[in-house]
C-alpha cells in the first residue's frame, strides 16, 4: 500500500478563456474559469482516479467539451471497487461514455464541432493503470529520470512511428498538434478505443505528472524533471510548472497535476514503538534502583512508570486520510494570477 499526495493547477494564460479542465477527487473546475487549484491525499488501499482534459472547438465549445468529459469521468468514482481489473474496465467504459456525451451534445444542441483530449490514471495498491486519447501527456519521474509514458495521438506522431519524421523534426512540424484520436468522434467516423498500456508497479519516491500541451510544449525533460524533483509540496511544484510554462512563452491554456507516491507507515509500527518505549522505561528504572542499592542506599521513587498493558491495549491508530477540501476553489488572486488576454484565435487544443 502506498500513500499519495496530489495537486492540480490550471490557468488561462494568454488565451481568452480556459479550455482545460481536470477531475481530481471527484472535483472538476467550473465550466467557466480563469484559474483553479485543488489538492487531495489518501492511501492506495482505495482506488485513486484522476484525469486531465484539454478541450477543442474554439472559444465557443472547447471549454464545454473538456467540462462535459470531466463530469462524466467523475461519475465513475462511486462505482470503483477492490477489484482492480474490474475498475480498469469501468474507467475505459467511462471514457467512451464521455465520447458519447460530447457527440450527443453536438447532435442535440447543433453546436459546432467540439472535442477533448483525456489522460487518466488509476492507482490502487502498488499498481498504476493509465490511458489517454489525444496529446495530453502523463510522465513518470523515477530515480531522477523523467519518462513520457503515454503516446501522443497526432498526425505528426504517426509520421514518426512510420519513419517519415524524426522526433527532432516533429518538434517544429505543422502536424505535431493535429489530433487523429480524441473525445468527440462520431461512431460513423471511427470506432474509438481507449489507448491502454502495461500496468506499472509504483515505487517509493515515484512522481507522476499529467499535463496539457500548454505546459509540456515549452519545456524540455530536464527542466520538468528539475521542478518535479524539488523538495517542496505538490501544490508548489504544480504551480511552478504552470508559471514557468507561462514565463517560457506558452500561448495555450496550462494545466499540471502532480502526484507523489510514498510508502505508507504500517499500522503496527506505533504499537511496536510504544512497547519499546515502555520496555526502555522499565529497564532504566531497574538500573537506577540497582545503582542505589549498590551504594548502600535505597531511594524510593514514585511509581510513574506507565502500565505496559494500558499503552498496548490502546495503540495510536493511523487512519486513512480523507480527501482534503480545496485550498483554493477558485484560487485566490494571490496564489493564481490571471494571465493577460490576447487576441489570438483558438484553433487547436
Amino acid at each position: 500500500m502506498k500513500k499519495l499526495f496530489s495537486a492540480v493547477i490550471t490557468k488561462t494564460g494568454r488565451r481568452r478563456n480556459n479550455q482545460d479542465n481536470f477531475m481530481l477527487g471527484g472535483k472538476c473546475a467550473e465550466l467557466v474559469h480563469d484559474a483553479f487549484a485543488y489538492m487531495c491525499e489518501g492511501k492506495t488501499n482505495s482506488p485513486f482516479f484522476a484525469a486531465v482534459c484539454d478541450g477543442m472547438g474554439g472559444e465557443a465549445y472547447g471549454e464545454r467539451a473538456s467540462y462535459e468529459a470531466c463530469v462524466e469521468l467523475a461519475g465513475v468514482l462511486d462505482k470503483l471497487t477492490k477489484d482492480f481489473d474490474a475498475n480498469k474496465k469501468l474507467i475505459c467504459e467511462s471514457i467512451l461514455r464521455a465520447n458519447e456525451r460530447l457527440c450527443d451534445v453536438m447532435r442535440k444542441e447543433e453546436t459546432g464541432r467540439m472535442g477533448s483530449t483525456v489522460s487518466s490514471v488509476l492507482i490502487q495498491g502498488d499498481t498504476l493503470f493509465y490511458t489517454n486519447l489525444g496529446d495530453s501527456r502523463i510522465y513518470l519521474l523515477r530515480d531522477g529520470t523523467l519518462t513520457q509514458i503515454t503516446k501522443d495521438h497526432t498526425e505528426g506522431q504517426s509520421m514518426v512511428d512510420a519513419g517519415v519524421l524524426t522526433a527532432e523534426q516533429l518538434k517544429t512540424h505543422p502536424s505535431r498538434n493535429k489530433l487523429n484520436r480524441h473525445l468527440g468522434i462520431f461512431p460513423e467516423e471511427m470506432v474509438l478505443e481507449c489507448a491502454v498500456y502495461d500496468d506499472i508497479k509504483l515505487r517509493q519516491g515515484d512522481k507522476l505528472l499529467l499535463c496539457s500541451d500548454g505546459v509540456f510544449g515549452v519545456f524540455d525533460n530536464e527542466a520538468m524533471a528539475s521542478i518535479l524533483s524539488e523538495k517542496t509540496s505538490v501544490e508548489e511544484r504544480a504551480a511552478k510548472l504552470v508559471d514557468t510554462a507561462y514565463a517560457n512563452g506558452s500561448k495555450d491554456n496550462m494545466t499540471a497535476m502532480v502526484i507523489d507516491i510514498k510508502n505508507a507507515m504500517p499500522t503496527f509500527f506505533p504499537v511496536i514503538c510504544s512497547a519499546a518505549a515502555v520496555g526502555l522505561a522499565v529497564l532504566l528504572a531497574f538500573i537506577i534502583k540497582e545503582i542505589g542499592e549498590d551504594n548502600g542506599h535505597t531511594h524510593p521513587t514514585p511509581d510513574t512508570t506507565p502500565d505496559p498493558m494500558e499503552i498496548i491495549s490502546e495503540p495510536p491508530v493511523i487512519t486513512e486520510m480523507p480527501t482534503a477540501e480545496p485550498a483554493s476553489s477558485p484560487a485566490s488572486a494571490a496564489e493564481l494570477t490571471q494571465s493577460p488576454d490576447s487576441n489570438e484565435t483558438d484553433n487547436n487544443n
